[in-house]
């Protein structure tokens, strides 16, 4: 019993440092703060890093997955209150609709 209330208060602390984060980071950016210009060097490494990625795909380094059937990818890098999943919903019912299921 004690090992159960260990790891809810270990699971706990960790989503609340997680949701601090998150809704930090997300203030810092659509507040349009000071704080953006030392996310900018972040910016630049992840710029770098996916045209390195890109460039590997390009030569052939890694291979491109095909997939038979058809995929829809519904996101961006932004967390919570963009309202992806209500556009999941309205997504599978019309798509459900189309297919007579």
């Amino acid at each position: 019993m004690l090992i159960c209330t260990i790891c809810n208060w270990v699971n706990n602390k960790k989503y609340r440092i997680k949701r601090f984060f998150v809704s930090f980071i997300e203030y810092i950016w659509f507040q349009k703060t000071i704080f953006i210009f030392f996310l900018f060097p972040f910016s630049m490494i992840y710029l770098c890093v996916t045209k390195f990625i890109h460039i590997l795909y390009k030569i052939g380094y890694k291979k491109i997955k095909k997939f038979e059937i058809p995929i829809i990818v519904i996101g961006n890098i932004t967390v919570g209150g963009n309202g992806k999943t209500p556009l999941v919903i309205w997504l599978c019912e019309q798509l459900k609709k189309k297919i007579g299921k």
